[in-house]
């Protein structure tokens, strides 16, 4: 249009119309540079901002694990002391138990031995008798093989 193919311009107004189009095209280049450069720094400065609140969550949540860890670490000694207590509960209810049996079978072993005490004297009284009895059958015998021999002599 402008512009032929040489390079030259043909009217006088042209030129100055290219300058003003070179110069408002430089402008604008300026002005998106500035621009460009204005949203690098924008971004420069949401890229920090993101930085440092990752930074902060991080922080964040490296303390909050802690406090996860600690709490956790509560909850297990409360369990484990619950566990102990209801341990120590379960052994001294066993205890108890046991303590009862022993007790009920020491009562049964005294009352078996009263009982085998009395069968035991029952049967040295009845063994006594009868070895009353045979010392007097023994005695009447001999008495009677002296009578026979007397009688018999």
């Amino acid at each position: 249009s402008n512009i032929t193919r040489g390079g030259d311009v043909r009217r006088r107004g042209g030129v100055r119309r290219l300058r003003d189009a070179v110069l408002e095209g430089a402008e604008g280049e300026q002005a998106d540079v500035q621009e460009d450069d204005g949203e690098l720094i924008n971004l420069a400065e949401l890229f920090k901002k993101a930085q440092e609140e990752k930074t902060s969550s991080l922080e964040s949540n490296q303390a909050l694990q802690r406090k996860l860890v600690e709490y956790l670490r509560t909850v297990k000694k409360s369990d484990e002391q619950k566990d102990a207590e209801k341990s120590v509960t379960d052994q001294d209810a066993r205890y108890f138990k046991c303590l009862a049996q022993v007790n009920e079978l020491r009562d049964e072993m005294a009352r078996l031995r009263s009982q085998y005490d009395k069968t035991a004297m029952e049967m040295k009284k009845r063994f006594e008798d009868k070895e009353k009895k045979a010392q007097e059958i023994k005695d009447a015998f001999i008495e009677f093989k002296r009578w026979k021999e007397v009688g018999m002599t």
